[in-house]
């Protein structure tokens, strides 16, 4: 930017003051007189605006709620050991209609597709079910493939889950080749639960319950907190009471 040079007048008065008894000159102080700079002499500049910049926890929250998340799963376990054989114990975790009679934030379960006769035990299992899952106002309706292994597994998969059980276990289910994919809901990604029963002897049998899971946005996580951590905890408490109430009081033996 060129600088602006103005002409600076100088003048210097010159008074004479009476005083009584003397006479004498006084020079008062210069006095400076700067002209008015005429609109052509000023460089036209921009107007710029101030840009202020913040950041608070509610946008950024916002952003990271909306943003894409780590596809890492969150996996929960946990085993108990049930004082019933596993062919009494595998009945009650493959009656998928009556989790709603005591699973904790199931709200409705109904079965909607069962497999072929199964080749050893000549029964049907459920092959595909909705569950709906409320919690804190947020309520979300899965429609899952469902893989049975007789006294072994129930597994129920929603979104882009994947089995982890044998090909030969399913043959009763869709040819034990063909792959059904249900539609992932607004909070989960994919969802994969998998109950597994094992004779442990002696009339005990072992029951391990793991959920693996991705949400589909940061918000649910958040929002979910530590009690995610104790959700296993919950359902296995469940289960074991609805023991209780179907098998009685285990005998001794």
């Amino acid at each position: 930017m060129t600088a602006l040079r103005f002409p600076i007048c100088c003048s210097t008065r010159l008074s004479m003051i009476h005083a009584p008894n003397t006479s004498r000159f006084l020079h008062q102080a210069p006095t400076f007189f700067v002209p008015k700079p005429r609109s052509r002499d000023i460089a036209p500049c921009r107007k710029r605006t101030p840009i202020l910049r913040c950041r608070t926890f509610f946008t950024d929250f916002l952003r990271t709620s909306s943003s894409p998340i780590s596809p890492s799963p969150t996996t929960l376990s946990i085993t108990r050991n049930i004082s019933f054989p596993s062919s009494a114990i595998y009945p009650i975790i493959a009656d998928i209609s009556s989790y709603s009679a005591f699973l904790p934030f199931c709200t409705s379960s109904t079965v909607t597709s069962w497999s072929a006769p199964h080749p050893r035990t000549g029964k049907l299992y459920p092959e595909e079910a909705t569950l709906t899952i409320g919690w804190q106002g947020i309520e979300e309706l899965f429609v899952s493939r469902v893989y049975c292994v007789p006294d072994k597994a129930v597994e129920a998969l929603s979104g882009d889950a994947e089995t982890e059980l044998a090909a030969e276990d399913l043959e009763h289910h869709y040819k034990g080749s063909e792959k059904r994919s249900c539609a992932s809901g607004s909070v989960f990604q994919r969802m994969r639960t998998s109950w597994k029963v094992e004779d442990a002897g002696q009339g005990r049998c072992e029951v391990q319950l793991e959920m693996e899971y991705v949400f589909t946005n940061m918000l649910y996580q958040r929002l979910g907190g530590t009690v995610q951590a104790r959700v296993a905890e919950y359902m296995i408490e469940a289960f074991e009471t609805r023991v209780k109430e179907i098998l009685g009081k285990p005998r001794r033996i």
